[in-house]
C-alpha cells in the first residue's frame, strides 16, 4: 500500500508503508490491521479518526511464526544431508524422517495459545470460512502512521475483525497484559488448524528436503544411521521401502 507524501518542494509523491520502516520485513505481508480503538474510528458512513496517529500491525502468515519456532517443534527428528550427488526426489539431497502423529501432538499443544489468543505477543487471524489463511500479527512490529491518512487506509478495507475480537486485540494492545475472552476454537476446529499447518510445513518449510512419514520405531531405528556412511542411509530406505533402488 502507498501513502501520498508530501516531499521536501510541496509536491505529493506515492511512498510504499515499507519504505517508511526499512527494518521490518514486509515482503510476505498482504494485509494490515488498524490496533485504534474503535471509538476513535468510524467506517459506517466516512472516515473519521480523532487520533493522531493510526496504529497499525502486520498480519504475516502462520509459516513465519513455525520458521522461527521449528526448531523447538521438529528438535528431536532426523535430518540427513547426502554428500554425494544423489537425488531421491525432484532433485533434493537432502532428507527429514519424523513421525506424524507425535509431532502433530507436539504442535497442537504449542500452537494452542496462539490459536485461543493467549499467547502475550502473537495474536491469531483467520481469514475465510472453507478454506481460511492462517496469519498471525507480531505486537512486536506495531508502527504508527499519521491519522491523515485514514482515507486511503478506509478506501482499502477489505475484513472487519468481529466485535469480540476487535475489543480483545484493543485490550491487549491497551495493557500488553490480560485477556478479555474470545470464543476458544472447538476440538474439531483445532484438529482441522493443525492439518493445514502440516501442508504448510511440509510444502513451505521442509520443500527443499525429501520428507518421509514414519512410525516411532523407524524414526528411532533411522536415528542409528545419521552419522553411518552414505550408502548404508540408502539401503536403508531402500530395505524400509521409501525408495526405490536405483536400475
Amino acid at each position: 500500500m502507498a501513502l501520498d507524501i508530501e516531499n521536501h518542494g510541496g509536491d505529493l509523491e506515492k511512498v510504499k508503508i515499507k519504505d517508511f520502516y526499512p527494518h521490518i520485513k514486509l515482503d510476505n505481508v498482504k494485509y494490515c490491521v488498524i490496533l485504534n480503538h474503535s471509538c476513535s474510528l468510524s467506517i459506517e458512513h466516512k472516515p473519521i479518526c480523532t487520533s493522531p496517529y493510526i496504529n497499525i500491525g502486520f498480519l504475516e502468515p502462520i509459516e513465519v511464526l513455525l520458521k522461527k519456532k521449528f526448531t523447538t517443534y521438529f528438535g528431536d527428528q532426523c535430518y540427513i544431508e547426502l554428500e554425494k550427488d544423489i537425488s531421491l526426489q525432484e532433485g533434493k539431497d537432502k532428507i527429514c524422517f519424523y513421525n506424524e502423529d507425535e509431532f502433530k501432538k507436539r504442535l497442537k499443544k504449542s500452537l494452542y495459545e496462539i490459536f485461543q489468543n493467549n499467547d502475550p505477543w502473537y495474536f491469531f487471524v483467520a481469514l475465510g470460512s472453507k478454506s481460511p489463511e492462517l496469519f498471525v500479527i507480531n505486537l512486536l512490529k506495531t508502527v504508527p502512521i499519521k491519522s491523515v491518512h485514514y482515507d486511503s487506509f478506509f478506501k482499502e478495507i477489505k475484513y472487519q475483525l468481529k466485535e469480540e475480537f476487535a475489543d480483545s486485540l484493543g485490550w491487549k494492545i491497551a495493557e500488553l497484559y490480560g485477556k478479555m475472552g474470545t470464543t476458544d476454537y472447538t476440538e474439531k476446529e483445532s484438529s482441522s488448524l493443525i492439518d493445514k499447518l502440516l501442508e504448510v510445513i511440509n510444502t513451505k518449510i521442509l520443500n527443499d528436503k525429501s520428507v518421509f512419514k514414519v512410525d516411532k520405531a523407524t524414526l528411532s531405528e533411522v536415528k542409528g544411521y545419521k552419522s553411518s556412511a552414505e550408502q548404508r542411509v540408502i539401503n536403508f530406505l531402500i530395505d524400509k521401502q521409501l525408495i526405490e533402488a536405483k536400475k
